[in-house]
């Protein structure tokens, strides 16, 4: 028996010629799967839709709608997202939404930013993005958790969503446990007690290019488990207005959630509470609410949320709003969603100590969403 050593010369070359047609089919597979692959250079496009329908007493009372829950029918939210690499150092991301605003459809660019992509533990972000606040903020409409923002959100900070054009960093800390510390610094566009034009539009920046927006958020994840987590967070957020008075809005938050190692896709159970406090054109105020949501099935699920608006007692009113929820998601693009809510505001007079009004509203949201949507916070 002769080794390959001993082989002649012709016979090494028999071999190899041998050896290269048996390789062939595999480098041809492999040529076929690198043309068969899409251009990883072409962006991700989604469409998002959001429709709602229903009715609320407050119309009936010429009550102002905290929440912008009108009767009738209307398109709370259309999406249009374009994301992609543009090199293997940053990512673009351009989001186009429209929203209605008392029965009127605004269309512009809800986020329209770079990020890096190549930087280990740090993020930084250029352009126009949603601000890294309390817990929901950076919930777009369709991903939020109930039919709108929660009430104290939406009343300490003065906008349904916090916008802004300006400067992200984000820093996953060397920590036992996750840590993650982000800093913004931005252009708000949202009314902050700026001077007002002729029309009543809020300057969100005023003439100072260099009066921003500020914002800290600090959030730490633990594992209490296997199957049990346990988020802490904090925010804060301040500027100034035209005459120079600083003015502030801080929260902290609390999610524990919960989801059983063997049934994860039928059951799941997490509670998010949360509290806010503001001190915006000489007033100051609080809120807090609180939130839990249970999976009882792979499609559906049963949320309940309850908040509450002038804890301090400083102003002469005191408003509070209950929800409860049930959704039917037949997959991750699709959801319909029954809500029933009810909001009381008690005022104090001098002809009684306390008297309230009620607002009910019962509504039925239908979200559906196309393309490759990209996954929400957790």
């Amino acid at each position: 028996m002769f080794s390959v050593h001993q082989l002649s010369v012709r016979a090494r070359i028999v071999l190899t010629i041998l050896i290269g047609i048996c390789s062939l089919p595999t480098a041809n597979a492999q040529t076929r799967t690198v043309q068969e692959r899409p251009n990883i250079w072409n962006p991700q496009i989604s469409t998002g839709i959001v429709f709602l329908g229903g009715y609320s007493t407050a119309d009936e009372h010429d009550h102002e709608g905290a929440h912008g829950l009108e009767s009738g029918f209307q398109l709370q939210e259309i999406e249009l997202r374009v994301e992609s690499n543009v090199d293997p150092f940053f990512r673009g991301i351009v989001s186009l939404a429209g929203h209605m605003h008392e029965g009127v459809m605004e269309v512009g660019f809800e986020e329209a930013f770079l990020s890096t992509i190549a930087i280990p533990d740090l993020t930084l972000r250029a352009g126009k993005f949603l601000l890294n606040f309390g817990k929901s903020n950076l919930r777009h409409t369709h991903a939020r958790h109930y039919l709108s923002a929660p009430m104290p959100t939406t009343a300490l900070t003065g906008a349904d969503h916090l916008l802004g054009i300006g400067v992200s960093l984000d820093y996953l800390m060397p920590l036992p446990f996750y840590t993650e510390l982000n800093l913004q610094a931005v252009r708000p566009g949202w009314e902050t007690g700026h001077s007002e034009d002729s029309d009543g539009h809020a300057h969100g920046g005023g003439g100072d290019p260099l009066d921003l927006t500020y914002v800290t958020h600090l959030k730490t994840l633990f594992d209490l488990g296997d199957t049990t987590t346990l988020e802490l967070g904090g925010s804060y957020m301040a500027n100034q207005d035209d005459h120079g008075h600083l003015q502030s809005v801080w929260g902290v938050d609390m999610t524990m959630k919960w989801v059983p190692l063997q049934r994860a896709r039928y059951e799941t159970i997490d509670w998010t509470t949360e509290y806010i406090s503001s001190h915006r054109h000489g007033v100051q105020g609080d809120g807090l609410y609180t939130s839990i949501r249970r999976q009882t099935a792979q499609q559906w699920w049963m949320q309940l949320r309850g908040g509450v608006l002038g804890l301090t007692r400083e102003t002469d009113t005191r408003r509070y709003r209950g929800e409860t929820l049930l959704a039917f998601a037949p997959s991750e693009r699709s959801a319909v969603r029954l809500q029933y809510a009810l909001e009381t505001q008690a005022h104090s007079d001098t002809t009684a100590d306390e008297h309230h009004d009620l607002v009910h509203e019962v509504f039925l949201q239908f979200i559906v969403s196309m393309g490759t949507h990209p996954a929400h916070a957790y």
